[in-house]
């Protein structure tokens, strides 16, 4: 869950950008300038956001020892992406791979003077594989998410439920962040993060991650590790 928190894609910070380098004039005069500008500022929105801007696609994975994600969303508009969802447990007495079709919609934002807060939420249908058994089963997903981000601080709730035969997962995690240092769009970004995350019928305690963040345009990272040692890594890009 999986999510960077720089502001530059709001409107204010294009004008304060723009200005400086041609003037609210020229930019008038130049809408390409704008556009592009505008694009590339928008491609470091939070990474982990299941919508992102309109005509985009993102590629997200989490690798962890015991738990894999794969998602693929297509931004058709500002507000609602679509795209496939998968899910590996393996471990903790649990061998079960979980996929399906997942629509995603961008609830509400609120654009503050020095922030910006999101409310996602979304739901998919697909099938369940349980690998120990060699068992197929119809399933369901559905995932919520809110956040809170300043060019300093950074938190994040997201929720995912998984639904099939004999079981539910539903996982929960929070993240906090700090940037000790600022950055523009096109420099790199880096973060200091600290999640929590627990999945029901899966983890039997709550898993914590001090992790590295880095982004650059549109490209993110996170590195990080359980506090039993056990690595994850999450990979973001916009296209």
């Amino acid at each position: 869950m999986s999510s960077s928190p720089n502001i530059h894609h709001r409107p204010h910070c294009h004008r304060h950008r723009l200005n400086r380098v041609v003037g609210c004039g020229l930019r008038a005069a130049l809408p390409v300038v704008a556009f592009v500008v505008i694009l590339a500022s928008a491609a470091t929105r939070a990474p982990a956001h299941p919508v992102s801007f309109e005509g985009a696609t993102q590629l997200m994975i989490e690798a962890g020892e015991d738990m894999q994600m794969f998602e693929l969303y297509h931004s058709i508009t500002a507000s609602q992406a679509f795209g496939p969802h998968f899910l590996r447990l393996d471990g903790k007495g649990v061998e079960r791979d979980l996929m399906a079709l997942q629509y995603n919609r961008l609830l509400k934002r609120w654009n503050l003077p020095d922030a910006q807060a999101n409310i996602y939420a979304g739901i998919g249908a697909g099938a369940s594989y349980d690998r120990g058994p060699d068992r197929w089963s119809p399933a369901m997903v559905a995932i919520w998410q809110a956040d809170y981000e300043t060019r300093r601080i950074y938190t994040a709730y997201e929720g995912m439920a998984w639904f099939g035969d004999g079981f539910t997962h539903v996982g929960n995690s929070i993240g906090l962040g700090v940037a000790p240092y600022l950055a523009e769009f096109d420099e790199l970004n880096t973060w200091l993060l600290l999640k929590a995350r627990h999945v029901s019928e899966f983890d039997n305690q709550i898993e914590v991650m001090p992790m590295l963040r880095f982004f650059y345009r549109n490209l993110f990272l996170e590195v990080g590790a359980t506090l039993d040692g056990n690595p994850q890594v999450n990979f973001m890009i916009h296209f």
